[in-house]
């Protein structure tokens, strides 16, 4: 790439260098020398590259690693390249691993092989969604005085480690910046499971006070034992601790203030799905049902939202009140949740061309809607039937005949696939030195600096891993209705292991880690690997009703059904190559390893 950023290939018609945009075929497997505007580079391609790092490794090496015969490994690469570009792969929750980054990498990569992206039986990023909080009505994430976020972030996310004063001091003194005093994760936008811990270590900083929303640091987090002492006491981490939380969660119940918020049924939201839709797309939420907390004095029941307008308010902060609200043409007050949401809502019926239709006096009846019809007149007027369209569906979605432009998709991704990352690749590891690869890699199972996991002992010889519940999450737990559809949680086991160990269906069994144990129901069921435990998440609660509190002198008996079934988060391990305690996390990205945690399991 030349000054003006425009990539450079090899023609492979004359092996030439040339503008990308002027070549038909590139020479993918070109290594050699190049000169580019004055300056003579050795280069290699990045598919040589790629092709170096697979290499690495024999095809048995792969198979024995993975556990997957080499005659099943060719046949799903005979079958994978068999469809042209309509053919897809895909990965999420499997991949939270000590090395879970390059193994999605590489996952992700394959389908880059065979172009199957932005084309009609490939994949696609998603449809895209409508204007929501910035729109042709209203910017509602713009207004005077805003404040930018300056910093450090305490989980020494979104910037590299070469940027910190650390380093730059340990620069201007000559010695050898590495090892940082932990890690740093400049690829991830936040890690949650490095807040407390930062903060006991005072590093980058300690807190002085925490305000988090529906965050279970406890119970979500895998290997979060040590957190409990730091919770407690508000010397070690959080002098401060404010939790806004609709229940009394695992983490929540060691705040020093918990301020009531409501849940899904009762509160305001517009969100667009993940990437599986084709189609533009923009959920709505509005309560259909009445809060029971407590209100302010204008009558709006206490949540995150009006929480914090309220608390703006009070502290004369910029974007709440008094004409806080910019519209496209006058500004509005912003004193309750729906002067911000139906707005934003306004913003979605009437993006594009063609605005959402009207909604008719009988489609706001079968809605339930009439009770929004007051507030709706007042904040979106003239528009106030498109904005009731668009809650009466739910959101608004785009006609489905406009997911493709012949074979390929409609809603495309425009930037370049990047079979070398540049910035990946010339980034280093914070505490070891070690320079990251810019293409998918083979990495063991290891320990932030390297040191490799043991994944062979004898002792800790099955692999625990999870999955969500179709039923029951973390997020469900308070529903009991849901009970009597899966009251609990259990232990799978396939039946050739639940042999090998002597195990029924139904037995009590107990799985250790090296730092931590459960205690579950055996459930015996095809389609795990014979080394393999499958947990089910979501139950194992000792908060939202899991244990008995007491309040002002009243005691809130715990619910068995609540505290019954099995978190595997009790399993996680530590990182000893880190400063003080922290959790096991993969090695580029920060993510809290979950997955192929080693066990045994024993019948009680």
């Amino acid at each position: 790439m030349d000054a003006a950023k425009v990539a450079y290939v090899i023609d492979k018609a004359d092996g030439l260098l040339k503008n990308a945009a002027n070549v038909l075929e590139a020479d993918i497997l070109y290594e050699g020398d190049v000169s580019l505007e004055g300056v003579k580079y050795t280069v290699k391609s990045s598919f040589v590259l790629l092709k170096e790092a697979a290499f690495e490794h024999s095809l048995d090496f792969y198979a024995k690693e993975s556990g997957v015969d080499e005659k099943t490994i060719l046949e799903l690469a005979r079958e994978f390249t068999s469809y042209g570009r309509s053919v897809g792969v895909d990965c999420h929750g499997g991949t939270m691993h000590s090395t879970g980054f390059y193994t999605t990498y590489a996952i992700m990569m394959l389908g880059a092989l065979v172009g199957n992206l932005n084309h009609k039986g490939g994949m696609s990023v998603g449809g895209g969604k409508f204007k929501d909080f910035n729109g042709s009505c209203y910017n509602l994430l713009a207004y005077a005085g805003k404040q930018k976020p300056f910093g450090v972030r305490i989980d020494r996310a979104r910037m590299a480690y070469e940027k910190s004063s650390e380093y730059k001091r340990k620069i201007e003194q000559g010695v050898n910046p590495y090892p940082a005093k932990d890690a740093w994760f400049p690829f991830s936008p936040a890690i949650e499971s490095e807040v407390i811990n930062s903060s006991a270590n005072a590093y980058p900083y300690k807190l002085g006070v925490l305000i988090s929303w529906n965050a279970n640091f406890v119970y979500g987090q895998s290997g979060s034992d040590h957190l409990l002492p730091l919770l407690k006491d508000p010397a070690k981490a959080i002098p401060l601790f404010v939790a806004i939380d609709p229940f009394i969660n695992e983490t929540s119940r060691y705040a020093d203030y918990i301020v009531p918020d409501s849940v899904l049924y009762e509160t305001w939201g517009v969100l667009a799905p993940w990437a599986g839709h084709l189609t533009k797309t923009t959920h709505v939420r509005y309560p259909i049902l009445k809060s029971p907390n407590a209100t302010f004095a204008n009558g709006e029941p206490i949540s995150m939202d009006s929480f914090m307008i309220e608390l703006g308010k009070a502290l004369g902060l910029a974007g709440f009140g008094k004409n806080a609200i910019n519209g496209a043409n006058a500004k509005f007050d912003f004193d309750k949740p729906e002067d911000f949401y139906l707005r934003a809502f306004e913003n979605v019926a009437m993006d594009g061309a063609n605005p959402a239709p009207e909604a008719s006096d009988d489609e706001i009846a079968l809605a339930g809607l009439e009770e929004y019809v007051p507030s709706l007149q007042r904040i979106c007027t003239d528009n106030w039937r498109r904005v009731a369209y668009v809650m009466s569906r739910g959101g608004r979605f785009a006609d489905k005949s406009s997911a493709y432009d012949g074979n390929k998709m409609s809603h495309a991704y425009q930037k370049p696939i990047a079979i070398y990352n540049q910035t990946l690749g010339v980034a280093f590891n914070s505490m070891s030195g070690e320079p990251y690869s810019g293409v998918p890699r083979y990495y063991a199972p290891r320990f932030y600096t390297g040191n490799k996991i043991d994944m062979d002992s004898k002792e800790f010889n099955l692999l625990a891993f999870s999955y969500k519940s179709n039923v029951l999450s973390s997020y469900t737990a308070s529903v009991e209705s849901l009970r009597d559809t899966r009251y609990t949680t259990f232990i799978d086991l396939s039946t050739a292991t639940a042999k090998n160990y002597g195990i029924a269906h139904g037995d009590r069994v107990v799985v250790r880690s090296s730092e931590g144990k459960v205690e579950g129901i055996c459930r015996i069921r095809e389609g795990l690997h014979p080394r393999s435990i499958g947990i089910e998440h979501g139950g194992g609660r000792m908060g939202e009703g899991g244990s008995s509190v007491h309040i002002d002198g009243i005691t809130k008996e715990g619910r068995i059904a609540r505290r019954s079934g099995v978190n595997i988060n009790k399993l996680g391990l530590s990182d000893a190559s880190r400063l003080n305690i922290a959790t096991l996390s993969d090695f580029v990205i920060g993510s809290n390893v979950r997955q192929a945690i080693p066990v045994k399991i024993e019948k009680i």
